[in-house]
């Protein structure tokens, strides 16, 4: 194996899965090893936790070339757990060099970079490492550093006269020097040590690299161009892609709707359909070859339940609401009366409804006035209601408010404990709030929170500190302080 990316996810599982197909995409003969953190709730809109395990262990290539390191640490921002990249790094490493034997070179990536041209392996191949070679300057990660006496008192053992600093992403190095690096770190980054404050690969692993490796064996520079400052717009990918040895960017927002991650996928690198397909239509309908004892009815449901799904999926993502919308809706009314579909083979198919009823809500949420789609989200909740009747006196209809499924009793029909179901809409709630605060509807946002606050659901880590930002937007000083205090 040519290569070995080192991934920290802490935020958007979805963007995982873009990123993993972009890599695999412009890197032959490459592996890929996850850290997830310990706070990173996998979660999405998109797909359950089980789906996210089940894609990366069952499904090829990501079964025989993404491996998820076991050893999670608190990488979040939130809680202080910057420090804490480093740590995740050396854990991917050693977690590479056990699941994958040899490899040539550990590369640094991250869920909001992504790759726009082959060829990185080529100028790699030449050097023993890749990274920045800039001094002290008024960065913060560096500004941090120099106050901390932990670096300080290593540039002395170890005689360095000062620190190195580089960015992580795009940053190269061989294995045998990675290790050599990382076996002079590993006293100096105790885990257990209060937090610095600051991103600890930034400065460490660039101030030894400049010691342990000659100068003519580094290459000098990253292959990920970053502006922390600017996301990724269509134009400026384009003139990005012009550059010589600029082989990827960061920041590209982390939605996976983004204009800039679909353009990435759809038209530069045309992968995006694959993930699309993880997210929309696993798993496929059952093969009758297969099944040879399954009835025709359940395989007729299957086939039909299958398409109605990719045409919900390609209306959403292709733009082409109307046609698609249409021939779902079409196709579920056509099998949702019919009287040999009885309510025993509607059970059969309840997690496929309520695949669709996630897909649609997406879909709603993204485009509200869609006729079709309320009529074939009403639709779908009538035949759970028939096939669950002996809730239906506990139950109330699912509600879409100000995007939030809001509904009493929801857990019933999701057949979730409280707790659960507490968890799910508030991370829903969350999504919509973030939105509405990038399109500047701060006081949406407001409402969509105290709505939930008054209900008192899903009142997580991530609530507060979301909610303290939008206090923070509205001016109101006192009450972010309080809700960021909850965030912890």
């Amino acid at each position: 194996m040519k290569i070995v990316f080192s991934i920290p996810v802490h935020e958007r599982a979805e963007s995982v899965f873009d990123l993993i197909e972009n890599l695999l995409t412009y890197h032959d003969d490459c592996g890929i090893v996850l850290h997830i953190s310990q706070s990173f709730e996998i979660s999405s809109p998109y797909f359950s936790e089980k789906s996210f395990f089940r894609i990366l262990s069952t499904c090829e290539p990501y079964k025989s070339r993404v491996i998820i390191n076991p050893v999670r640490w608190n990488t979040t921002r939130v809680n202080g757990g910057v420090h804490l990249f480093l740590n995740a790094h050396f854990g991917n490493f050693d977690y590479a060099c056990e699941k994958f034997g040899d490899f040539e070179y550990f590369v640094f990536a991250a869920s909001n970079e992504l790759y726009f041209k082959r060829g990185a392996y080529d100028i790699m191949k030449n050097y023993d490492a890749g990274l920045d070679n800039l001094k002290y300057n008024n960065w913060t990660q560096a500004k941090l550093a120099q106050d901390d006496l932990r670096p300080r008192r290593m540039l002395r053992e170890l005689g360095i006269p000062d620190f190195t600093i580089s960015m992580c992403e795009g940053s190269f190095y061989k294995r045998e020097v990675f290790k050599k690096i990382k076996d002079i770190l590993t006293p100096w980054i105790d885990p257990k040590l209060p937090p610095t404050g600051y991103a600890l690969e930034e400065i460490y692993l660039p101030t030894v690299a400049r010691k342990v490796v000659p100068a003519d064996r580094i290459y000098n520079g990253r292959f990920t161009r970053i502006n922390l400052n600017q996301l990724a717009t269509i134009p400026l990918v384009d003139e990005l892609i012009n550059l010589p040895n600029v082989f990827a960017y960061k920041r590209v927002d982390r939605y996976f709707d983004n204009k800039a991650r679909r353009y990435l996928g759809e038209k530069i690198g045309h992968y995006r359909e694959r993930v699309e397909k993880l997210f929309w239509i696993f798993p496929t309908p059952i093969d009758p070859v297969a099944n040879p004892n399954v009835s025709q009815i359940v395989i007729q449901v299957s086939k039909v339940l299958f398409t109605v799904k990719l045409h919900v999926a390609r209306g959403r993502i292709n733009g082409e609401e109307g046609t698609h919308d249409i021939d779902a809706l079409n196709l579920f009314f056509r099998i949702m009366n019919e009287p040999q579909i009885t309510l025993d083979v509607w059970k059969i198919f309840v997690e496929d409804l309520f695949n669709i009823v996630r897909m649609l809500f997406i879909r709603l949420v993204l485009n509200p006035r869609s006729m079709q789609l309320k009529i074939l989200e009403d639709l779908i909740y009538r035949k759970i209601s028939e096939v669950y009747k002996e809730f239906s006196s506990q139950l109330e209809t699912w509600q879409i408010e100000d995007g939030i499924m809001l509904a009493n009793n929801t857990r019933y029909w999701k057949r979730l404990p409280p707790q659960d179901f507490e968890v799910e809409t508030g991370k829903l709630a969350c999504i919509m709030a973030n939105d509405y605060l990038q399109k500047d509807q701060t006081q949406k946002a407001l409402n969509l929170l105290t709505k939930m606050q008054s209900l008192e659901t899903g009142l997580s880590k991530d609530f507060y500190y979301v909610l303290s930002n939008v206090y923070r937007k509205l001016n109101r000083k006192d009450d972010a302080i309080k809700a960021y205090e909850k965030s912890f």
